[in-house]
């Protein structure tokens, strides 16, 4: 996932909106992946901290998260 997607999922639908928050989580874990740890663990604290506040702390999304699991952003189409 790029950088400049979420930047636009930000931009257009919001930085708190649940498809924007996966895309956040693809990225926390791409940029760790690829040797950007410190960055990656502070988006990731980020987005999940994030969920709980839209979704609710106990919500499936924080679990997998945490069992390190990507988002599949392929739910529904969105159109800017």
């Amino acid at each position: 996932m790029d950088t400049a997607v979420l930047d636009l999922c930000r931009e257009q639908i919001g930085r708190e909106h649940p498809s924007t928050l996966a895309c956040s989580l693809n990225v926390s874990f791409d940029l760790t992946a690829i040797g950007r740890a410190a960055d990656g663990v502070a988006l990731f604290n980020e987005t999940v901290e994030a969920y709980g506040r839209v979704l609710g702390t106990d919500h499936a999304a924080i679990h997998a998260a945490h069992a390190g699991a990507r988002a599949n952003c392929d739910i529904d189409p969105m159109q800017f």
